[in-house]
């Protein structure tokens, strides 16, 4: 069978050849001419499709490269951010504690102070037959009236003076003028200390709120927003 085609294709070429013998000599200089410009221009196209096809793969090439470093870019700014604000977040974190810690420590340090001052007015108020004697005891009558009027402002029973049911309030109440001192000057003392307290709740907020601030301001500044 290739035996077969090849004579056939060495008979075809073999006559296309004694054609080509037979044309006048300007004909075939003609043909050669055109064949010799087709097959430049055949080179020529392919070249310039090739050459065309390589720009528009490189140009696909460069922005494929350059969407990845976009993205690359994108990422790493993003975990920067992450990892300053983390750094933000445990830097107000720790002065935030050290700042409460001094706070709480300064506070706890005012409240000893003040349950102390307390403490050492009410052993000194013991003696109360220091400054109320029983000269004064004896010559002063606590009517029922007065034990009925201080007591009735006071919550706790603890705080007043003890009272006797008489319904005469002219009456002698029994309760001696050193027994009153003692319970005023005491309700005075708890007085005082419980205003210290108020005033160290009153001292702390403002000053725990700066504490707090103080740590946001050190955070807030830090934003994840990354600018494509």
């Amino acid at each position: 069978m290739l035996t077969v085609i090849w004579l056939g294709l060495k008979g075809a070429l073999s006559i296309a050849v004694d054609l080509f013998k037979a044309m006048p000599e300007w004909l075939r200089t003609a043909l050669l001419v055109a064949g010799t410009v087709a097959l430049a221009w055949w080179y020529a196209a392919s070249s310039t499709e090739e050459r065309v096809s390589n720009e528009y793969k490189g140009k696909l090439e460069a922005q494929a490269k350059a969407h990845k470093k976009a993205i690359e870019d994108q990422e790493d700014a993003f975990n920067r951010k992450i990892t300053t604000m983390a750094n933000a977040q445990a830097t107000a974190a720790k002065i935030q504690k050290e700042n409460e810690t001094k706070l709480l420590g300064e506070m706890q340090s005012r409240l000893d102070l003040s349950k102390a001052e307390s403490a050492r007015l009410r052993n000194e108020l013991k003696e109360v037959k220091k400054y109320v004697t029983a000269k004064a005891d004896a010559g002063c009558i606590i009517t029922a009236g007065f034990v009925r009027m201080h007591n009735k402002p006071l919550a706790g029973a603890d705080a007043g003076v003890p009272e006797n049911q008489s319904g005469d309030v002219d009456a002698p109440s029994g309760v001696a003028l050193s027994t009153v001192a003692s319970t005023v000057a005491d309700n005075y003392v708890e007085c005082e200390e419980r205003g210290r307290i108020l005033k160290l709740w009153q001292d702390w907020y403002p000053r725990a709120k700066q504490v707090y601030d103080a740590a946001l301001d050190i955070v807030r500044p830090v934003s994840l927003t990354v600018t494509p």
